[in-house]
């Protein structure tokens, strides 16, 4: 709440965001710091694009990511089940930065969440596409609690990738690492809030 520390963060902010909404939000800040330290700061519109070349995507993920494994029963297969990663991010009023995140990695879709006002969800479960999600991440490590969440979910990924999943033991394997994934979400409840506060 002090002022020449709220300064700081600005000069920080000030033109090195990416989300409009970000920006939307360090502009209200301006009319303050200008009134009160008796300045004449002007907001830089410029919003940064993330790539994969930057871990601006595994900060994101931190705050608003998940790694989510389902197994479901279909009957044409091996094993009578079918087993299914995502990657999922969700973010309110954000359509067009996760539209730019999707074209990055190449594959998924982005649609508005329901029973939600305006909250967007970019969703990857494509194999192949997963593939480059799991580079990434290798690449720039998550920092919290969901750095457990992708290890775990990088067995499974290696597991399929193995064909384990094919075969009764690597399957038990598979549903003992998907429940540890996350621990609040059983196999068959959807993964994520649609909570507006919690975004």
């Amino acid at each position: 709440t002090d002022h020449n520390q709220i300064l700081l963060l600005f000069y920080l902010f000030n033109g090195n965001l990416t989300l409009p909404h970000r920006l939307n939000q360090l502009r209200s800040w301006i009319p303050l710091l200008n009134k009160n330290l008796n300045l004449n700061l002007n907001l830089n519109y410029r919003l940064i694009a993330p790539s994969l070349s930057d871990s601006w995507i595994s900060g994101f993920t931190d705050a608003e990511g998940c790694f989510n494994v389902s197994i479901q029963q279909r009957s044409n297969t091996i094993t009578g089940y079918r087993v299914i990663l995502r990657f999922l991010l969700d973010q309110k009023n954000a359509e067009s930065t996760l539209l730019f995140i999707r074209n990055l990695f190449g594959f998924g879709q982005v649609n508005l969440r329901k029973e939600t006002i305006n909250v967007y969800r970019y969703s990857n479960n494509s194999f192949k596409g997963l593939m480059s999600v799991s580079n990434y991440f290798i690449k720039f490590p998550l920092k919290t609690k969901k750095s457990t969440s992708f290890q775990k979910w990088s067995e499974v990924f290696n597991l399929i990738l193995n064909k384990s999943h094919l075969v009764k033991d690597g399957l038990t394997k598979i549903r003992i690492l998907a429940k540890e994934i996350n621990l609040n979400n059983s196999l068959n409840n959807k993964t994520g809030s649609a909570n507006i506060k919690s975004h």
